[in-house]
């Protein structure tokens, strides 16, 4: 099944698959991002198309979604500006509960560690929510590290989360 899977980059029109797909994540795993549903759902249509192209068009931004068929089921986000410290980061990283388990994850990841080191990134870095240990055991298998460096997942939350880092 994952051979059929499509990684790439989301087109800047695609705001309502984007923002569908965004909401998706939200819902299904509300403790994975620093964002939450309540925050994000009544978004207008004008602001996720703006967020997106902004995004999709420039070239220290890459937005990735992942497809099954005419099915969404994945996305992360990824920046990196080249000209400062030459670090990466993977953001908003999510595969459909359905499909997980299938290497989706993993592919997304590699998609970004490619993009980061065509831009010649040295590392790529990424936050994770504390006790998250699928995630944990995802990119600790793409070749991530944890830190000792823990922030607090959002302001309110009792929930922290780990900065990973992957040297590249």
């Amino acid at each position: 099944m994952s051979d059929a899977v499509l990684i790439r980059p989301f087109e800047p029109d695609e705001w309502a698959l984007y923002r569908d797909l965004r909401l998706r994540a939200l819902t299904d795993s509300p403790n994975a991002f620093a964002k939450t549903h309540a925050e994000e759902k009544d978004r207008t249509p004008d602001e996720w198309s703006r967020r997106l192209m902004e995004s999709a068009t420039s070239p220290s931004w890459l937005c990735l979604i992942a497809t099954l068929g005419d099915k969404a089921i994945g996305l992360s986000f990824a920046h990196c500006v080249a000209d400062t410290e030459n670090v990466a980061h993977l953001y908003s990283m999510w595969v459909d509960p359905v499909v997980r388990g299938l290497g989706i994850g993993r592919r997304l990841v590699e998609a970004v560690l490619d993009w980061s080191r065509e831009r010649k990134a040295r590392r790529v870095v990424l936050q994770v929510t504390e006790g998250n240990q699928a995630a944990v055991s995802l990119y600790q298998r793409a070749g991530f590290r944890p830190t000792d460096e823990l922030t607090p997942l959002r302001a309110g939350s009792t929930l922290f989360a780990r900065m990973m880092v992957f040297e590249l």
